[in-house]
């Protein structure tokens, strides 16, 4: 899991980064602490992509904010931003 800071006016942004694609969606508690997951989820930005990849709910924050980025054409892109709260759904 790579993470990275960011200093901003004398405060660090901890900035978390996580890539589902191939990951198990039964993910586990064990799988979860060996990611350090909950911590990277509550504390700083936590980035994921393929995130309807996480199947269990109690292993997501109680709020969150989704981004999609459709590919209409060559020069068009679409981008959906929307706050959550509660389990993610097949649809985001």
């Amino acid at each position: 899991m790579p993470s990275s800071s960011k200093n901003n006016n004398e405060s660090t942004i901890v900035i978390h980064h996580f890539d589902l694609y191939r990951f198990d969606p039964e993910m586990t508690e064990i799988d979860a602490r060996a990611l350090d997951w909950r911590e990277s989820v509550t504390k700083g930005v936590c980035l994921v992509e393929w995130p309807e990849r996480i199947k269990r709910s109690s292993l997501l924050p109680p709020r969150w904010i989704s981004v999609k980025i459709d590919f209409s054409d060559d020069d068009e892109r679409l981008i959906v931003i929307e706050s959550h709260q509660g389990p993610l759904s097949e649809n985001g």
